[in-house]
């Protein structure tokens, strides 16, 4: 593949994903697999590792949409492993997709689905932020 001198990187980008991307979405596909298989197994460390390859395929790929339940379990990894900021980073990506899905008409049944699912990672990173927020307070004021 020739590369123009005058081509931008989202130009560039795209012409890998319209020459390229169904090799790119297998191979995402495939990390994937073993990314669920490594948190199925506690390996969470080798889960997030995994899944963040995959996340860099991701970009390259034609899967479009279905990268969102990628994002969503790197966000669940995450937070297993208690990396909130993490956690809080794949949340606002998968939401910047659903987001995306929403505006090319991704099936409605599916985006709510998505979006609930992505509602309940909130509501967990909220409680685990609470209860951090409060360890810290606890160590503030027990130290004065």
């Amino acid at each position: 593949m020739t590369i123009a001198c005058s081509m931008d990187y989202s130009t560039f980008r795209q012409s890998i994903v319209q020459q390229h991307g169904k090799l790119f979405s297998r191979i995402v596909e495939v990390l994937f697999e073993q990314a669920i298989e490594f948190a199925g197994n506690e390996q969470i460390e080798d889960a997030l590792a995994v899944g963040n390859d995959a996340l860099t395929f991701a970009k390259y790929s034609d899967a479009g949409y279905a990268n969102l339940y990628l994002v969503g379990l790197l966000c669940q990894a995450s937070l297993d492993n208690g990396q909130l900021q993490s956690a809080k980073n794949f949340f606002s990506l998968g939401m910047e997709i659903i987001q995306i899905g929403e505006s090319i008409g991704e099936n409605k049944v599916s985006y709510e689905n998505d979006m609930d699912a992505f509602l309940d990672l909130k509501v967990r990173m909220d409680r685990e932020n609470d209860v951090k927020n409060s360890l810290q307070k606890s160590i503030t004021f027990g130290v004065n």
